[in-house]
C-alpha cells in the first residue's frame, strides 16, 4: 500500500503548538517537546502506511488513536 499524505487541520496545529509551549515553559527546556514531536512523527509515519489502525468514532467517519495521554483524531479522504 502506498504511503498517504497527512494534512493537519488548523485546530490540530494550534493545539500541538499549545501543548509544546506548555511543556517548554513547565520544563524550562525543549527536551520533552522534541521527544513528543518525534513520537508524533513516528505515529504519523505508521498512519500514512496503515490508516485503518485507529478506532472508528461514533460518527463513523473520524478515527481515533491513543498516543500517551493524547487522542489523535483523523479522517481518511481519497
Amino acid at each position: 500500500m502506498a504511503k498517504k499524505e497527512i494534512i493537519w487541520s488548523k485546530r490540530a496545529v494550534s493545539e500541538l503548538k499549545s501543548i509544546l509551549e506548555f511543556y517548554n515553559k513547565r520544563n524550562g527546556n525543549t527536551n520533552y517537546s522534541l521527544t513528543l514531536v518525534n513520537e508524533i512523527e513516528d505515529l504519523l509515519n505508521t498512519l500514512s502506511k496503515s490508516e485503518y489502525i485507529g478506532r472508528l468514532t461514533s460518527n463513523k467517519k473520524t478515527r481515533v488513536i491513543v498516543m500517551k495521554i493524547y487522542l489523535i483524531f483523523y479522517e481518511i479522504n481519497s
